[in-house]
């Protein structure tokens, strides 16, 4: 809830919308599913589905889907490996405003 909490602040500083929130890797899919949000910031490590597992998922109802993993330092494969299974970009925690609109430009 904490990092969600800093995340919608400083997106929404940035002039972005936040559409929706999830609390864990299957409400996700199920806000995703209803919400088709233009851009998905992914945690890797949540309950009941992995970001890994959810992004999977995601990108497989929605190809083109831009997802942006969120991750904890030491987790270098676990990124490699979103990437490779399609998400653009990825943001470090913790999360600094610098890097999050670089991230957001950049997608």
């Amino acid at each position: 809830m904490f990092v969600r909490k800093i995340l919608k602040d400083l997106i929404t500083t940035m002039g972005y919308d936040v559409v929706g929130e999830a609390v864990n890797g299957v409400d996700c899919i199920q806000k995703f599913s209803s919400l088709q949000p233009d851009i998905t910031l992914l945690d890797i490590a949540m309950p009941e589905m992995d970001g890994i597992a959810a992004l999977q998922e995601i990108r497989r109802q929605s190809p083109e889907a831009v997802v942006i993993m969120v991750s904890a330092l030491g987790q270098d494969p676990i990124v490699a490996k979103s990437i490779s299974l399609g998400a653009r970009d990825f943001v470090i925690k913790p999360i600094d405003r610098d890097s999050l609109k670089r991230v957001l430009g950049n997608v």
